[in-house]
């Protein structure tokens, strides 16, 4: 029986023992980035990388723009938690100074 084809593994470099697996791990990131333009590069990264094999022995099997669309959405799902996380927090309040 022929070996069935993963995508994950052989496009991606995301063994098995690292699933499932997370938007972050999808773009090879830092868990919890929230550098935008970090997440940005990563993503369209991944998203040329992935271009490589349109036309290669496993396009028909697995197109490569199916997981386009998935990396995609994992670049803005990730800058969206980003945002969240830093406009959620507590602002400070101003430093004043001492009046004697």
């Amino acid at each position: 029986m022929a070996e069935e084809f993963d995508p994950y593994l052989k496009w991606l470099g995301i063994p098995l023992k690292d699933r499932p697996i997370d938007h972050y791990r999808l773009l090879a990131i830092e868990r919890f980035e929230s550098d935008s333009e970090v997440i940005t590069n990563a993503a369209d990264q991944r998203m040329a990388h992935l271009k490589n094999f349109a036309t290669g022995k496993h396009a028909k099997q697995q197109p490569p723009w199916l997981m386009l669309g998935v990396l995609g959405g994992c670049g803005v799902a990730v800058a969206v938690v980003a945002a969240i996380v830093l406009f959620a927090r507590p602002a400070r309040p101003p430093a004043t100074a001492d009046m004697k």
